[in-house]
């Protein structure tokens, strides 16, 4: 874009005045540009008209002075145009002004006016040449003004005593005056000079620090930015900061805003209620930093058609105080990712070893032959489950009843054994199960989750299974000769009773019968379904010590199996002197659940103990609450083809007769 001045009337005004050089000095040197062709112009025009003047009134030598004079200014105007030498215009301008008012005040001028012209020149010559050349100029001008009031006969012209001093007064005033404005002037000027070149410096000190902030920003791998007291991101920041957050819009943008959608809501919150924090000069500065909610942080950050990419991030934030009543916070963004997940990793291996040595402790000095079918039956459990996931004819509340059902057996196979920490893993699945069954409209998308969850169960069971493999291969040669499958499955009975007695704090007694009739064929389902009554009499119906005590009966539970053969049937008689069904708990139970069954005589109320996810419990652990294993133990006699008969004393005990085709 052209500058105003170069153009139209006033820029061709500027030209003439600049000598065509514009603005291509300092401005020191551009002033003295423009006041010396100023005094040329102003000289030229003014002598022009007093040498008409003079030429008119027949003063022919006074008219050729000034004409004279007039010329040489011209030409140094000319020259000067040419040549940009400005000193020798200078000299021109000033010598033929000095010569031409040495004339005029010893010729006297028009009627004696001649000294008058005096008192201009040195301001002329203090600003064309500066102080020691103008003072110079201008006491060899006040020297031939002495000679001429002095010595009269030298000049044409005759003053008063009086008058002559009061001319020299005037012009030593006017070269006091022009001195000290040329002395502040320059001083200015020297000021003016120094601050532009400390400006100049400076400008480039932030220039060298801006291009290397930049490289800086440009290069560094931290999101690096700083937020005002509105917590909005100011438009400096580091260029990395657009690839942590995957976005280009930041700039403006409040840091809660900008990140709260990937955070979880709590996070989010935190972050808006500790920001205001960092403001606060009145609280502790290190227990503000030990708070900090984004100090490791997961991000599920939009990236692509939908698709969310998870990114552990850490903020650290750091107040600033830019002015007496101005804050803002500098802030860093780390990318922790890749330490995270080596984290997470490591912690895995360990927890995984660690498994791995719990599980070697607890199935040591189990029987192989035990460890051999639980394996067996886990297999066959997980392959149920995975055809399960495949049956597209079974509805969606029908597939998570059965994989239910399958992941407790496989619990209570692993309590057997004595596995806690894949019962424990297994108990969170059910629970996981049992929070997707509540939902009012469970979908695919629920299920694809659970799947995720069945594929680290399934590692997890295959790891304790290869472990138990090992131990199974290496006890088989030395396990106790002689032990029938009816002292396994005793044994393997007796054992989980234990466990279930030491977690109740119940001591009781078992006693088994008939176990010898036991077929291939059922010795599998009997068992489960025998780890499941044992498990429900513990966590229901046996009562503490102290409470057996108050109701008249032995410390110690009892607890009586038996397998009788009638026919071609066989009969399962299961029973415990504990409390017994309690049909008024079971129908205020039914009251919540199933209301339409509420109102059902007792005999038939207690058979809702029978229904999916029925539970009298109030709390869930790893032995009850999730409303499964009664419905199990009804679900396997089914399979079997057989019968359930309840026989009921409250108070007194509780007995289940199962009977099946043998």
């Amino acid at each position: 874009m052209s500058n105003p001045r170069n153009t139209g009337s006033h820029g061709l005004l500027y030209n003439l005045l600049t000598s065509g050089t514009f603005d291509s000095y300092e401005i020191s040197q551009r002033s003295r540009i423009i006041f010396l062709n100023t005094v040329i112009f102003v000289g030229v025009f003014t002598l022009t008209l007093f040498s008409a003047i003079s030429f008119s009134n027949g003063n022919l030598p006074l008219g050729l002075s000034t004409t004279s004079v007039a010329l040489v200014l011209i030409f140094g105007f000319i020259f000067i145009r040419l040549t940009h030498r400005f000193v020798v215009g200078d000299y021109i301008a000033s010598q033929s002004i000095f010569l031409l008012y040495c004339y005029l005040y010893l010729s006297g001028g028009e009627q004696g006016s001649g000294v008058l012209w005096l008192f201009s020149y040195p301001l002329i010559a203090l600003f064309l040449h500066r102080i020691r050349t103008g003072s110079l100029l201008s006491g060899l001008l006040f020297v031939i003004m002495l000679l001429g009031l002095f010595h009269p006969g030298i000049g044409s012209w005759d003053f008063q005593l009086q008058y002559g001093m009061r001319i020299i007064g005037s012009y030593l005033f006017i070269y006091i005056f022009g001195l000290i404005y040329e002395m502040v002037r320059e001083a200015t000027q020297r000021s003016l000079a120094e601050t532009n070149t400390e400006l100049s410096r400076i400008a480039s000190e932030l220039s060298q620090e801006k291009i290397q902030s930049d490289a800086i920003f440009k290069n560094v791998q931290e999101g690096i930015f700083v937020m005002d007291d509105q917590f909005r991101v100011l438009p400096t920041y580091s260029s990395f900061l657009e690839s942590l957050l995957e976005t280009d819009s930041i700039d403006g943008e409040s840091l809660p805003d900008l990140i709260g959608g990937y955070l979880t809501p709590r996070n989010a919150e935190s972050l808006r209620d500790y920001l205001p924090m960092l403001l606060n000069d009145s609280l502790n500065p290190d227990l503000i930093q030990d708070i900090n909610p984004l100090e490791e942080v997961q991000l599920g950050i939009p990236v692509g058609d939908g698709d969310l990419r998870q990114k552990t991030l850490q903020f650290r934030f750091i107040p600033m105080k830019t002015g007496a009543d101005q804050q803002q916070i500098l802030t860093v963004v780390y990318d922790v990712t890749a330490r995270a997940e080596l984290a997470a990793r490591m912690s895995a291996e360990q927890h995984r070893h660690q498994r791995d040595m719990e599980t070697l402790f607890q199935v040591l000095h189990v029987d192989p032959q035990l460890m051999a079918e639980f394996i067996e039956d886990t297999e066959q459990e997980l392959d149920s489950i995975n055809a399960l996931l495949r049956n597209k004819q079974l509805s969606i509340p029908e597939t998570l009843t059965a994989i239910f059902q399958s992941m407790h057996s496989i619990k209570g196979n692993a309590l057997l054994l004595g596995l806690e920490e894949l019962g424990i893993t297994l108990h969170h699945l059910e629970q996981h199960i049992k929070d997707i069954q509540e939902l009012a409209n469970p979908d695919w998308r629920d299920l694809l989750q659970l799947t995720a969850d069945l594929g680290e169960i399934q590692q997890a069971i295959e790891d304790t299974s290869a472990i138990i493999q090992k131990l199974v291969t290496f006890q088989t040669a030395s396990a106790e000769a002689g032990l029938s499958q009816a002292g396994l499955l005793e044994r393997a009975i007796r054992r989980i009773a234990e466990r279930e007695s030491s977690l109740a704090g119940c001591p009781a007694t078992i006693s088994f019968f008939g176990f010898e009739l036991l077929t291939d064929r059922l010795r599998r389902p009997i068992r489960d379904i025998l780890i499941q009554l044992i498990r429900n009499s513990f966590a229901h119906g046996l009562e503490s010590p102290e409470e057996r005590q108050r109701v008249g009966k032995p410390e110690t539970a009892v607890l009586q199996i038996s397998l009788q053969k009638t026919g071609s049937a066989l009969t399962l008689r299961y029973r415990d002197d504990g409390r017994g069904l309690d049909p008024d708990r079971i129908r205020a139970k039914a009251t919540r659940l199933l209301p339409e069954k509420a109102g059902l005589p007792d005999t038939e109320i207690i058979r809702l103990v029978f229904h999916p996810r029925f539970s009298t419990a109030e709390d869930t652990d790893l032995s009850a609450g999730q409303g499964v294993g009664l419905a199990f133990v009804h679900a396997r006699t089914a399979e079997l083809g057989g019968h359930i008969r309840i026989y009921n004393k409250p108070g007194i005990g509780f007995q289940l007769v199962i009977t099946v085709p043998g």
